[in-house]
């Protein structure tokens, strides 16, 4: 309630806006396999970036180092298996690929399962975080008029999971999304096509941006490399093994995307592969850290073209 209602109020009054002008407000997830200590350096450079562009920050914290423990677990499960290991190593990757994808298929299923049910329920139940923050949001004279609020959000990696479910359901008690951003998204291109695309055609969300990497800069992503040597990127290893070991398409992954989302032409959805001048990331894990990603959403709320 202090947020929207007192912090708001400074932040108008500090930005000069007077009683008839709107306000952008940005509500920002982190990925859901992200530390808090790493969370939390996320915080510090998106707020202060955004309040200076005078969008007002919302900074969603809500998971605690699930990477970690997937590691973890992981390594307990491929003790004593045989590996691939130096030179011979290039010359197998795609072989050792696929084994750890079927091995990894259980325990990672788990975890990954745990980590999306995080993102669920932080808007499912009314004593949940998303909840809370719309009904302090109803009791803001802020809020009062809904022409003088623009909501934008913002998800990286699996905050597209949590952010999709936001759409869905806080979008159903009313709110409009002037903006949804998503940087290497994880979530399934269903969930994406059965709670965001409604919006979307509906109007529900004005305009739909997606950050993601090249397939060719995904095959060769180093960020799982400490899961016993995986040489593609998070969301490879999330389609091939982390949902019950099917093959699922996620919206982050450029094939699926143009497969399944760009080939329905939606109007108002765009997207840029990295690197690239407006992304220049070269990692799943480096689109949150990136300046260039960071310049390129904030010209998005603000409406203008990155």
């Amino acid at each position: 309630e202090a947020l929207v209602t007192q912090q708001l109020g400074t932040a108008r009054t500090a930005w000069g806006l007077g009683k008839n002008d709107p306000v952008d407000i940005a509500i920002y997830a982190h990925g859901g396999l992200t530390s808090e200590d790493d969370a939390g350096e996320t915080a510090a450079k998106w707020i202060p970036a955004l309040y200076e562009n005078r969008i007002f920050p919302i900074f969603l914290m809500w998971e605690t180092d699930l990477w970690s423990t997937l590691k973890d677990r992981l390594e307990d499960v491929l003790a004593g298996q045989p590996r691939p290991t130096g030179g011979l190593f290039d010359g197998v990757k795609g072989w050792w690929n696929e084994r750890l994808e079927k091995l990894l298929a259980t325990p990672g299923t788990a975890i990954w399962g745990e980590m999306k049910q995080n993102a669920d329920a932080i808007s499912s139940s009314a004593d949940s975080g998303g909840i809370k923050l719309y009904n302090a949001c109803k009791k803001s004279p802020f809020f009062a008029d809904p022409s003088k609020v623009r909501l934008h959000l913002v998800g990286h990696s699996a905050g597209s999971i949590l952010h999709s479910h936001v759409v869905d359901r806080l979008g159903g008690k009313g709110w409009n999304f002037e903006s949804v951003n998503f940087m290497a998204p994880a979530v399934r291109v269903d969930t994406f096509q059965s709670e965001v695309v409604p919006a979307i055609e509906s109007g529900k969300v004005k305009r739909f941006n997606q950050f993601h990497l090249s397939d060719d800069m995904e095959q060769k992503d180093p960020t799982c490399k400490p899961i016993l040597g995986y040489s593609r990127s998070l969301l490879y290893l999330v389609s091939q093994s982390l949902e019950k070991g099917q093959v699922t398409p996620i919206l982050g992954m450029e094939k699926y995307f143009n497969a399944k989302i760009a080939s329905q032409k939606l109007a108002n959805v765009r997207t840029w592969p990295a690197p690239g001048k407006e992304s220049k990331s070269t990692t799943h894990g480096g689109f949150d850290d990136d300046d260039a990603t960071m310049a390129s959403v904030i010209s998005l709320i603000l409406g203008r073209t990155p």
